[in-house]
């Protein structure tokens, strides 16, 4: 295996989601032992969130999800069948944010 090669693809932080009703869940391979300030994970989101939401990644437990300003999500923060960035910074995933539209 290329390690460099695998991690400069982004295969080793990204990974569809498998989870339901704003608990989403992923599982990264390979799998991650701990969560760590500043990790970047991707994922695809197979539904909308409804409000305040949380992943878990490889069964490390749930994390909220928060909104780049610090505050809960709100309905439709998340969209089914998008890729989403967020970032662990020691308590919650923060969310990067997501550009919906270009231009006008």
């Amino acid at each position: 295996m290329d390690i460099s090669a695998n991690a400069q693809s982004g295969i080793f932080t990204y990974a569809a989601d498998a989870g339901a009703n704003d608990t989403y869940a992923i599982t990264l391979v390979p799998a991650l032992t701990a969560y760590a300030t500043g990790q970047t994970i991707r994922f695809k989101a197979n539904t909308a969130n409804t409000g305040a939401c949380t992943i878990n990644v490889n069964a490390l437990g749930a994390k909220t999800i928060k909104r780049p300003d610090g505050n809960d999500t709100l309905t439709g923060d998340i969209i089914a069948n998008r890729i989403y960035d967020i970032i662990y910074d020691g308590t919650n995933f923060v969310s990067i944010p997501y550009i919906d539209a270009i231009g006008s």
